[in-house]
């Protein structure tokens, strides 16, 4: 007798094949099919119906109402295998049921297999064929017209009460089974662990590492399992991530592609990255605007970097992913997240949140990140929740460095022309009257202004800084109210910076337009004023103090 039944159980006169144990490997469904043909063509067993019926060599039936138990289903690769004759005829009642429990009394046990158990209420029976105590589950083959188990709920238990018993969830079910078989193929990375996902979670896997070739179970009781689809994931950290949804419905042997390779920019090591728990996720449909004059764009997750750089995150959200995660993404963990809910949304499966690439980040369709470090301002791109690319523009940062604290620092924007501070950007109108906490303004507000910082106006009654915290269509929004009033035409300029050092630098970060000349100016009682003249490009500017004692000041 060869391998395949020699780790086998075969009860022929309940129609039955258990496995025994054996874990000498898998064997294929063809071999298997072949050495029940071999088993069953004997004189001794004409007396048998036959088990097992071969439509291709790689599609098989359980026929004459077989029963195989479901741990030998792992043992098989190479085809897929379907039932017939589990489904209770409508003229017998003859086939195979599953009971399910709400409680076991007593669990059941091999010793229980081939003998009658019976419904307290129905007072139907049956043969047990196979249990599963964690699942509080029998199968039993119904011999007999009406035991169909058909009590909501009911005392079973093995006839004489010597085995197994509990309380029924629910009538018992009926139906046909399906294995189908799959395969994966295609290159993945050294020691990657394959994962199934059935109905949201991880299917026990019974397999090795690397490519497999299983059975997995998509249809019981003539119900398709989640639709008969299941998902396969290759999410191995250090490399780039794949994933293949497939619908087994029509059985058969089917191809799962699949394609990882190392990531490049995923080196960390997991320990150390998993240490960036500042960065967080709030999902939800979302306005954001890049102030790249697309204004309000829809986004679906806003990842808030929390000050760190997009390396960082790009690592952090592979790390949240990866295989056994259990990171909570949008209402299930990490290691089965592939896209956001709610949308059509193309799915990114190298790395769910984005990829990265020549040290930037490229968002996922519908991803929005937040405060990222300013000196990634340009190492991005997004797609935003209804598929358009969104580039954010120059934001540049001008600098001044090497401070003392409390060193006023004033930088100024200069007529390109006669080299002096341009107070006149701007020209106020007749509502900067006292008490405003808004400074109006002729005209359009020029794009590359900060959007948040100082506003200076002049006028016969005299001039004021006011700081601001945004600014729209002719107006800034400040953070108190003009000291006096001030008249229309009066000239508005700009400040690039205008605060006092409370540590060793200032700096001030706005979108770039074009290049201008600037004045930086620092002034602190025991240095002598420094200024420098220089211009902002589309790299920013930054420049330390010159700081020289002045040794008359007291």
């Amino acid at each position: 007798m060869s391998l395949f039944l020699e780790e086998s159980i075969v009860n022929y006169t309940d129609r039955a094949i258990y496995h025994s144990g054996g874990t000498s490997g898998l064997h294929s469904a063809r071999k298997a099919y072949s050495e029940i043909m071999d088993s069953f063509d004997e004189l001794g067993q004409m007396d048998d119906t036959v088990p097992m019926s071969a439509q291709t060599p790689t599609e098989f039936t359980l026929i004459n109402s077989w029963f195989m138990d479901y741990p030998k289903f792992k043992y098989i690769t190479g085809g897929a295998i379907k039932t017939e004759g589990w489904d209770c005829d409508a003229v017998s009642q003859s086939g195979i049921r599953i009971l399910d429990f709400s409680n076991l009394e007593t669990n059941f046990s091999v010793a229980d297999t081939g003998l009658y158990v019976t419904g307290g209420t129905s007072n139907h029976s049956g043969i047990l064929l196979a249990f599963d105590n964690d699942l509080k589950r029998i199968w039993v083959r119904i011999e007999d017209t009406g035991n169909l188990f058909d009590e909501a709920t009911e005392d079973v238990q093995v006839l004489g009460g010597a085995g197994g018993s509990g309380v029924t969830s629910q009538p018992s079910r009926t139906g046909e089974n399906l294995w189908p078989n799959i395969y994966t193929l295609g290159t993945i990375t050294g020691g990657t662990n394959l994962y199934i996902i059935q109905t949201g979670q991880i299917v026990d896997p019974w397999w090795s590492s690397g490519h497999i070739d299983v059975l997995p179970y998509v249809k019981e009781a003539g119900t398709e399992i989640d639709g008969g689809v299941i998902t396969i994931f290759d999410r191995k950290w250090g490399a780039l991530y794949d994933n293949y949804q497939i619908d087994l419905t029509v059985g058969g042997r089917n191809a799962v592609p699949l394609a990882t390779s190392n990531d490049v920019n995923n080196t960390g090591v997991e320990g150390t990255v998993s240490g960036y728990t500042d960065i967080s996720f709030t999902f939800g449909p979302t306005a954001q605007n890049l102030n790249n004059g697309a204004g309000d764009r829809p986004y679906d997750v806003i990842i808030d970097l929390a000050g760190t750089g997009v390396y960082n995150m790009y690592e952090y959200t592979k790390f949240v992913c990866r295989s056994g995660s259990v990171y909570e993404l949008s209402g299930m963990s990490g290691d089965r997240y592939r896209y956001l809910k709610g949308g059509d949304l193309s799915e990114t499966k190298t790395a769910q949140f984005g990829t990265f690439a020549g040290g930037k980040f490229f968002g996922a369709r519908g991803v929005w990140i937040a405060n990222y470090d300013a000196n990634d301002a340009q190492n991005f791109q997004l797609i935003d929740s209804s598929g358009t690319t969104q580039i954010p523009p120059n934001t540049v940062t001008v600098e001044v460095t090497d401070l003392v604290s409390g060193t006023k620092i004033g930088v100024f924007k200069l007529h390109s022309s006669t080299g002096d501070i341009n107070f006149t950007e701007y020209s106020g109108t007749a509502d900067n009257l006292t008490a405003s906490d808004i400074l109006y303004v002729q005209g359009t507000i020029s794009g590359d202004t900060p959007s948040d910082g100082w506003v200076g106006i002049s006028g016969a009654n005299g001039e004021g800084v006011y700081e601001y915290t945004a600014w729209q269509t002719g107006e800034f929004s400040l953070t108190t109210t003009l000291g006096k009033d001030y008249a229309v035409d009066d000239p508005v300029y700009i400040p690039i910076i205008y605060t006092g050092a409370v540590g060793t630098s200032v700096q001030q970060t706005f979108i770039y337009g074009s290049d201008f000349p600037i004045v930086m100016r620092g002034r602190l009682k025991g240095y002598l004023p420094w200024e420098a003249r220089t211009s902002v490009t589309n790299a920013g500017r930054s420049l330390p103090m010159t700081k020289i004692t002045d040794s008359i000041a007291v």
